[in-house]
């Protein structure tokens, strides 16, 4: 009796010591997953580090010439109409769909530029085309684009690092 015994106790003995290995290789799987999973994540938030970087040194450099641009108006000779109204634009506009791209893709903490200075310098861009077209001064235009430019400028030696990066207000 003891012997048709032994043969069923090895059995489920046998049985047990599977189910172990059975739940330690599921254990085990689970563990190389998660590693290989937040390894994915690390690199993930890495690729997002490099891209957030990016674009905010590329809104930067456009602020940047954006001012440069600007300041150009004071040397002689210099084409107001022709080239440096339409260069600053361009920059600005750049640098505002690079900041809208920010916001969307970061969150609003990420946003450089307000919309106020965006829309003060298109109610410039208004003002000055109206005075030309009226042959009226564009002394008060030109004001107000002054007045935004020095917020643009501002905005690039307080919200920006030596780098290039964000400074979160």
């Amino acid at each position: 009796m003891q012997e048709n015994l032994q043969p069923a106790i090895d059995a489920k003995k046998r049985i047990w010591m599977y189910t172990g290995y059975a739940a330690l290789a599921v254990i085990l799987a689970l563990v190389v997953s998660l590693s290989v999973m937040e390894s994915y994540k690390s690199r993930a938030e890495e690729q997002s580090d490099r891209v957030l970087l990016a674009l905010a040194q590329e809104m930067q450099s456009e602020l940047v010439f954006a001012l440069r641009t600007y300041d150009g108006i004071h040397k002689n000779g210099a084409d107001f109409d022709g080239a440096i109204l339409p260069s600053v634009k361009q920059h600005l506009n750049t640098a505002m769909a690079i900041n809208n791209i920010l916001v969307s893709g970061y969150g609003s903490e990420y946003s450089v530029l307000d919309t106020g200075i965006y829309n003060r310098v298109e109610q410039f861009y208004s003002e000055y085309a109206l005075a030309k077209k009226t042959s009226r001064s564009t002394d008060e235009a030109m004001a107000l684009l002054d007045k935004c430019m020095r917020e643009l400028e501002t905005v690039v030696l307080t919200r920006f690092e030596a780098n290039g990066a964000i400074i979160l207000e």
